[in-house]
């Protein structure tokens, strides 16, 4: 049937699907405690929760192995579109605490 849509991207559907949710609950969550929200802020943080569940997507079958039994692919990609965003800035903020010269 030439006509079927390939497993692939039904992998990657769900793999976004998962992501935009964690990131949504997360910034849910970061509001409900209190943290100034703006249109850039709350857009910044949605994106980087898809690009980090795209990316443990990516990375979680070469970690396979490694991981207990129970840590399943969306078990995975949900907890790191979770954090994704927070350890981006936590990154970032390393990175530039290292380059000389004023970089906010």
């Amino acid at each position: 049937m030439p006509h079927r849509i390939p497993p692939d991207i039904w992998t990657f559907l769900t793999v976004l699907i998962i992501s935009a949710t964690s990131g949504v609950v997360s910034i849910i969550h970061r509001i409900l405690r209190g943290y100034a929200y703006s249109f850039l802020w709350v857009f910044g943080e949605f994106l980087a929760a898809i690009l980090t569940g795209y990316l443990a997507s990516e990375t979680y079958p070469a970690l396979d192995g490694t991981l207990p039994r129970f840590v399943q692919l969306p078990l995975f990609v949900s907890v790191c579109a979770y954090s994704g965003g927070r350890l981006m800035q936590v990154a970032e903020e390393i990175l530039y605490s290292r380059l000389p010269g004023d970089h906010k």
